[in-house]
């Protein structure tokens, strides 16, 4: 798991001169975003499970032609789905499921438990991976009524009902929520927790995969106790999941990863242009008092010599705190860079770097 907001590592991306690294991975939605971003843009959509459900059942329900090899099968399989998707959702690609966090329907068994600790003001969420469901939307319809009768010969009214259910499938191959323990604990202050609450929500960023649409049917008989019949019918959209993101609908914000990196992970670059960290770097001290909100990022610019020296830096975007922004960039002066290198030539480039200014690392006074 990691946190926008605890995270301290703190390169995003190194720019070489005379060439750049190597594109970020894009992920499909309203407004596509980086698989490593620390924001997006606000109130971003992700695609619309219902009508991605509908364009991909006819595939899901094709079948191996007699003269077909499974190759050719899988192959007319894929053109179908890239044809009836086309618009809708990219087929190989990442996209992402973007769902209200207080819009889970709440059952026993629902994908994602929220607690928010007052004495601690920390947020966790807990998902329910014993469940292949990521369940997104529930519908009950009545769809009418009969006399029952008992193994012990009592007859009682019985109610006929048909509930549907919508969820993100866990495909075999997804990294995450595949039977494995999995939470995203993040600080909101106190002040801020319920109105945050509300805005949240959760991201499942993955790829479409095999049997794309998955439809099961259960059926509940009535007892004397509850004397409901009823027809559950579950569509999933399956996915293999490449990670689960929590976001601040409102600003874009990116609080949380499940399995991701954020743009302060290692450097992306083309294996020719290796610049990275020769050594460790000191953070910079700061204490808890100093955190007025529960995300502090500052982004600098610094020169990396060819030599390895690290260059006067500058801060691209503060904190709102300059001596929190002065103390990260005298930190970053104080780290060791191997510079980038191409035919065995090294060449000055530029870093951009972020400290995540969290609670983790915040001296306790």
């Amino acid at each position: 798991m990691k946190s926008a907001l605890v995270c301290a590592t703190c390169v995003t991306a190194i720019w070489m001169t005379p060439a750049r690294g190597q594109p970020e991975e894009v992920v499909f939605a309203s407004t596509p975003f980086s698989k490593s971003a620390d924001s997006i843009a606000p109130k971003t959509r992700g695609i619309e499970v219902a009508a991605t459900l509908r364009s991909a059942a006819a595939v899901a329900a094709m079948s191996k032609g007699e003269y077909e090899t499974h190759a050719e099968f899988a192959l007319r399989r894929r053109v179908a789905l890239e044809r009836a998707l086309k618009g809708v959702v990219p087929v190989g690609k990442p996209f992402a499921v973007i769902h209200p966090l207080n819009a889970f329907p709440l059952r026993e068994l629902a994908p994602v438990q929220v607690e928010y600790s007052a004495e601690t003001e920390v947020l966790a969420l807990r998902f329910n991976t014993t469940i292949d469901c990521m369940m997104l939307a529930s519908s009950t319809r009545p769809t009418g009524s009969y006399v029952g009768t008992s193994i012990q010969g009592i007859k009682a009214g019985v109610a006929t009902v048909e509930r549907h259910e919508t969820c993100v499938g866990v495909g075999e191959d997804s990294k995450v929520l595949k039977g494995l323990s999995s939470s995203l604990e993040f600080p909101i202050p106190r002040s801020q927790a319920k109105s945050a609450k509300a805005e949240l929500a959760i991201a499942f960023i993955g790829v479409i995969t095999d049997p794309f649409v998955r439809t099961e049917k259960f059926h509940r008989r009535p007892t004397l106790r509850s004397p409901l019949d009823m027809v559950e019918v579950r569509d999933s959209l399956m996915m293999n999941l490449e990670d689960v993101w929590v976001i601040h609908t409102p600003t874009g914000k990116v609080l949380a990863k499940l399995d991701g990196e954020f743009s302060n992970a290692a450097p992306r670059l083309a294996q020719s242009f290796a610049t990275s960290f020769s050594g460790d770097c000191t953070y910079p001290e700061y204490r808890k008092s100093e955190l007025p909100n529960f995300n502090l990022v500052v982004t600098m610019a610094v020169p990396i010599l060819s030599d390895g020296r690290v260059g006067k830096g500058a801060v691209i975007e503060s904190t709102g705190n300059g001596d929190l922004d002065g103390r990260a960039l005298e930190a970053l002066s104080k780290c060791a860079f191997k510079p980038g290198r191409k035919n065995g030539v090294t060449y000055d480039g530029e870093a951009i770097v972020k400290f995540h200014f969290g609670p983790d690392r915040a001296k306790n006074y």
